[in-house]
């Protein structure tokens, strides 16, 4: 392990989330040495120290790995881009030590993985994937980059999920079934059939109730 493995710093931190991220952290044993707030029209939740804004980085080891504390699959890409821009060489991943993840299963820098969470064989995950507490992922499912998973949202065995899409919370997913991208599903959804690329689904069976929607990096959500 380098250096700079066991300490993180969190990019994007006007969301109240970034609380949660810190517990992982504690859970995790990683120092936070620092959180970066990237949003002057936005407060700072009370709490967090030190904070440094923009201005302030040029203090900051660039190898020392970000966490981007953010739900939305758009806020996180756009943040991201800021990082790499502002000459940071990795964003981090972050598995709270609660979850329990198969030793089979894969995925790429930024993973996030809460309180609770089991994650079944031969999962692939992409960039900058978030999965909130108590969510289970079945075997063998696929994603794209900057998917969200709600809390206690369920992930039957080989699903695929598209890039920037966003599972609310308490959503069930049943086998095999493809989630195209910057897909939105409603909170407590049961998804029983494929959902096609821009499109909100509601409901138990989960039923199109709009296609074409803004997200992703033109954020929504």
């Amino acid at each position: 392990m380098n250096s700079s493995a066991n300490k993180y710093l969190l990019f994007g931190v006007a969301s109240p989330y970034v609380f949660e991220v810190i517990e992982s952290a504690k859970r995790a044993h990683i120092e936070i040495v620092g959180f970066i707030h990237n949003r002057p029209d936005i407060e700072v939740p009370e709490g967090l120290s030190p904070v440094f804004n923009l201005e302030q980085l040029d203090s900051f080891n660039r190898g020392i790995p970000v966490i981007i504390p953010l739900i939305t699959p758009g806020y996180r890409k756009k943040v991201e881009t800021q990082v790499y821009e502002l000459g940071f060489k990795t964003c981090g991943n972050l598995i709270d030590p609660t979850a329990i993840m198969a030793t089979s299963s894969h995925w790429q820098e930024g993973f996030q993985v809460n309180a609770g969470v089991v994650i079944g064989a031969n999962c692939t995950f992409g960039r900058q994937v978030q999965v909130n507490r108590s969510t289970s992922i079945g075997h063998d499912v696929t994603t794209g980059d900057f998917v969200s998973f709600g809390p206690a949202s369920v992930i039957c065995g080989t699903c695929e999920i598209g890039t920037g899409t966003f599972i609310g919370a308490g959503a069930v997913v049943l086998p095999e079934v493809t989630i195209g991208k910057n897909c939105v599903i409603g909170a407590g959804s049961v998804v029983t059939a494929d959902v096609s690329d821009y499109t909100l689904v509601v409901g138990n069976p989960a039923k199109v109730v709009k296609t074409k929607i803004k997200g992703y990096n033109n954020i929504s959500v």
